[in-house]
């Protein structure tokens, strides 16, 4: 026993003193740290990341980014105990296109990124003080996005078609083949729709919209409507790259998701290929949709839905259920819900969209117990139950309004 705690002790006194140089390795590579964010902040870019951790001369570390069009800068630096790291920057197919191999403890590399891409940031030691083999380092990204948008900023830009002969000059310089182009207009949520068919080969698709505080999605489907590519991030210049190996008819989305100024915006579209490949003979359609559920819409919903609120409170009924969802035209909604015994009634109230709503309420045999198909959107039905039972009520959209093919709507359920 004794030998044991002699042992523990001995352990113990080890781990105590060194317990400062690890603190004070950490301590070291943390002000490291802070020196390269104001330096990269000075060099005039925004700091996205940055990590301090450990690594040793059988490992390296490797981090994984998700790029915007922009110019990035990376830099590590070694503690201490490192003589001698390096940095490596790789595209997504692994292929080398930065490195910093000097015989320094504090690599930088700076790249350009013109289209959305992934790439991988290896850190790899390369030499130690020989005291140890291992210590702290600090790693620092920063982006800059005013060289992708200063020739054509925000604040400078003439219309759309500067933004169009942009795509196309970018291309025409990367050697792929403009074989569609053209410039439209997104109004609320409804999306523009393209149909091509295309022949095999590589397809790269840029769209951008005028404003760069703009939200817009891409959408890129097959035959089978399946999805081929997309791009979902919040910006307002989304990218879809693609390839088939065999002609296939292609449906393209311009989304909007959110609007800098009112509610609607103008966008660019621009389809290359690289290499073969091209739009088959015929095999062209520009679909226009309104598939509206605009904010307006929705703020109207919400307001509505705060006065029934207010009298479900104010004539004391229990509250049941309630949501706010949305209806395309000519497809109704049914929600199942169970209730007990009680005199019950209905709310719905249709969105700017809709002109007339209909309201029914089915028994657990499918019968009607209560219905409202009067030519309005704010239907209502009243029923007694007598034991506790499943209920189907269905919302029908029964008239849109002109020029409105979705529209928000609300439904409370409250008991007497």
């Amino acid at each position: 026993m004794r030998k044991i705690s002699i042992y523990v002790a001995i352990v113990l006194a080890i781990a105590i003193a060194a317990m400062p140089a690890y603190a004070g390795g950490r301590a070291y590579v943390n002000d490291l740290l802070d020196e390269w964010v104001d330096y990269v902040e000075l060099e005039g870019y925004e700091v996205f990341y940055t990590n301090v951790d450990r690594i040793n001369e059988d490992h390296s570390i490797s981090y994984y980014f998700e790029l915007d069009p922009g110019s990035y800068m990376f830099i590590a630096e070694g503690g201490e105990d490192i003589v001698d790291i390096d940095m490596f920057v790789y595209d997504e197919d692994g292929y080398e296109i930065a490195s910093h191999e000097l015989d320094d403890a504090y690599p930088i590399c700076e790249i350009e990124v013109y289209e959305f891409t992934e790439i991988e940031v290896e850190i790899a030691p390369f030499d130690f003080h020989g005291r140890t083999y291992e210590d702290f380092f600090c790693f620092v990204a920063g982006m800059n996005s005013e060289s992708y948008y200063e020739d054509f900023g925000y604040d400078g830009y003439g219309d759309i078609d500067d933004i169009l002969d942009y795509w196309i000059g970018w291309a025409d310089d990367y050697g792929y083949d403009v074989i569609y182009s053209d410039s439209g207009e997104l109004v609320r949520d409804a999306s523009d729709y393209f149909e091509f068919e295309l022949d095999s080969g590589d397809y790269k698709i840029y769209v951008e919209s005028l404003y760069e505080d703009d939200d817009i999605d891409l959408w890129i489907r097959g035959e089978e409507a399946d999805e081929i590519d997309s791009d979902e991030r919040p910006d307002n210049y989304p990218i879809c790259e693609f390839n088939l190996r065999r002609p296939e008819l292609v449906e393209i989305e311009v989304d909007p998701y959110d609007y800098a100024e009112g509610n609607s915006t103008e966008y660019a579209i621009v389809i290359a290929v690289d290499g073969d490949g091209g739009i088959l003979d015929g095999g062209f359609e520009r679909r226009d949709y309104q598939s509206i559920t605009d904010q307006s819409d929705y703020d109207y919903i919400q307001e509505q839905m705060a006065w029934y609120m207010d009298m479900v409170q104010d004539e004391h009924y229990e509250m049941i259920f309630d949501e706010v969802n949305s209806l395309a035209n000519y497809e109704s909604y049914t929600t199942r819900i169970t209730l007990g015994r009680g005199d019950y009634i209905v709310y719905a109230e249709g969105g700017l969209g809709i002109a007339d709503l209909d309201l029914r309420v089915y028994d657990e045999d499918g019968y009607i117990v209560a219905e409202d198909t009067m030519a309005d959107n704010i239907p209502r039905c009243e029923f007694s139950v007598r034991h506790s039972m499943t209920f189907e009520i269905e919302i029908d959209p029964y008239e849109m309004e002109s020029g409105w093919d979705e529209s928000y709507y609300l439904l409370v359920v409250v008991r007497k």
